[in-house]
């Protein structure tokens, strides 16, 4: 194992066991949190479609803020997984509706709704840093997503622990442009290039 391979399991695993260790309270709150931020993000979105995400394991509840967002107008969208190498399309849905079991046990919307390509795409982590390096699981499905379908904002969302100083990458990581977490939204590309 390389030493960029070696620095990012390790950095997996210490998340995975900082995000085990947040309390109930504190998870609700985070949701709660989020789900006031839906006007900022609205605005963001500019009537285009906003992709969400259904949250697994230990993710931050963005339930709450899906429907925030759609009682402020948005259209949503979920990712659906095709395959291990081809990443992710975008299927419209709206809270209240079914959610059929895909690849890797993840909530989708069903096969026969419509294919539509996200404006701002929320993404889960499992750390971030400033610059907007973000740490996945590692099958790199949403990297490889937007480095072909790039919407107009990558939005990372999580808790603000999940905040490093340095996230290790290599040449297939793709930058967010926002991070949202419990203390507000906020730039990455400012710091970028300050």
């Amino acid at each position: 194992m390389s030493g960029l391979a070696a620095a990012k399991q390790a950095l997996r695993r210490a998340m995975k066991a900082m995000r085990r260790a947040v309390s109930d309270p504190e998870r609700q709150a985070a949701a709660g949190a989020l789900a006031r931020q839906a006007p900022d993000l609205a605005a963001l979105c500019d009537g285009g479609v906003l992709s969400g995400f259904q949250a697994i394991r230990d993710e931050v509840d963005v339930a709450p803020l899906l429907l925030a967002l759609h009682r402020c107008g948005v259209a949503l969208a979920l990712p659906c997984v095709l395959g291990a190498e081809t990443g992710l399309i975008f299927r419209r849905w709206r809270p209240g509706e079914a959610l059929r079991q895909g690849a890797f046990g993840i909530l989708e919307p069903s096969t026969e709704a419509p294919v539509v390509h996200p404006q701002l795409m929320l993404l889960p982590l499992l750390a971030f840093d400033r610059r907007g390096h973000r740490l996945g699981y590692g099958g790199g499905f949403f990297d490889r997503t937007l480095a072909i379908r790039r919407p107009a904002l990558a939005v990372g969302v999580g808790f603000a622990a999940q905040e490093v100083a340095d996230v290790p990458v290599d040449g297939h990581d793709v930058l967010l442009d926002l991070v949202l977490t419990e203390q507000g939204l906020f730039d990455c590309r400012a710091f970028r290039s300050a």
